[in-house]
């Protein structure tokens, strides 16, 4: 059962569209958003858009003063990208993620949940 598991996993991980580069730039983020909060968190990637969840109007403020500083970083992290990335803040609880826009990854350890 568990080689079973490990055989389906990277078919899995590729469906959900997440690419080693996309873990490196979601891990980026997370980092970037955990010195505002423990509580902010990223929860979707999708279509170059990240949607990042904060527990209080306080810490969704001090993200979007923030934004400019997480684009930079993730410009400077990774220069032969050229996607152009969209940070999209939401109180937690209000992002609405379309199921299309939704990822799961509950067990990897960086936030993204259902």
């Amino acid at each position: 059962m568990l080689k079973l598991i490990k055989e389906s996993l990277p078919t899995v991980v590729n469906r959900m569209g997440i690419s080693a580069e996309n873990w490196a730039l979601l891990s980026l983020v997370e980092q970037e958003c955990a010195t505002i909060g423990t509580s902010v968190q990223v929860t979707g990637f999708k279509n170059n858009k990240i949607y990042i969840e904060a527990e209080s109007s306080a810490q969704l403020q001090d993200l979007t003063c923030k934004k400019k500083e997480i684009l930079r970083r993730i410009q400077h992290s990774f220069p032969d990208q050229n996607k152009m990335i969209e940070l999209k803040f939401f109180i937690k609880g209000m992002s609405r993620l379309t199921k299309k826009d939704r990822i799961y990854c509950s067990s990897a350890g960086m936030g993204l949940k259902k």
